[in-house]
């Protein structure tokens, strides 16, 4: 994976106390926090398994408990090293949170861990995609200029837009269950069509915005 020499360690036990650990960023038991590597994912980070799938309450019980840990104001009578230490884990949970409650940045993150093309690297998307985004964008525009806004057709519009938007997201869930569970390295066609997919959910995104922008 992309970053990594090699397994990260995680240590089953904390050197301190002797207790387990679920993350190998500190110990919740004795409060005693680690060096941080730049190794670490935001999976490890956060204790979690390095998939797509995740149990968002999870995440956000492992988030708020070493958000806690780490607060500015446990670490007032700490060396300056510590103090230091708190504020750099903080700000690497912060950002591995925000990046993992989110299923679309959560499969930009792990394509790139796989070592997989980002949106500069590969702009295509499935034939016929982008004529079907303008006719869908041609409709929004005609019902601006008409004021239908808030007709049952448009809602429709919208309705569709986002059912198709969640079955692509499933699509690129079960694609990276199948990498996950595999044992050899993710084929790079097999990178290339999750990137493809992941540009047209952008693109529906966008529509979406628009449309609540709007009111719809």
């Amino acid at each position: 994976m992309a970053g990594e020499s090699g397994p990260v360690d995680r240590p089953e036990r904390c050197h301190h106390c002797q207790k387990p650990m679920d993350s190998p960023i500190g110990c919740l038991s004795c409060h005693t926090i680690y060096p941080s590597s730049s190794e670490l994912t935001h999976f490890d980070r956060l204790g979690l398994p390095t998939q797509f799938s995740l149990a968002l309450p999870d995440l956000e019980r492992r988030y708020l408990a070493w958000s806690r840990e780490l607060h500015p104001d446990f670490y007032q009578t700490r060396t300056a090293e510590e103090q230091a230490m708190s504020l750099k884990l903080s700000a690497a949970l912060n950002d591995a949170y925000s990046t993992l409650k989110d299923p679309v940045r959560r499969a930009e993150y792990l394509l790139f861990l796989f070592e997989g093309p980002t949106a500069a690297e590969h702009r295509s998307m499935p034939e016929g995609f982008l004529e079907e985004i303008l006719e869908l964008r041609m409709e929004i525009d005609e019902a601006k200029e008409e004021g239908l806004l808030d007709s049952p057709s448009v809602q429709g519009l919208r309705d569709r837009i986002k059912r198709e938007r969640d079955e692509v997201m499933g699509t690129i869930g079960e694609m990276f269950r199948q990498i996950e569970t595999s044992a050899e390295p993710p084929a790079t066609a097999t990178l290339a069509t999750i990137r493809e997919q992941l540009n047209t959910v952008k693109y529906r995104d966008g529509l979406l915005r628009e449309l609540s922008s709007c009111g719809v």
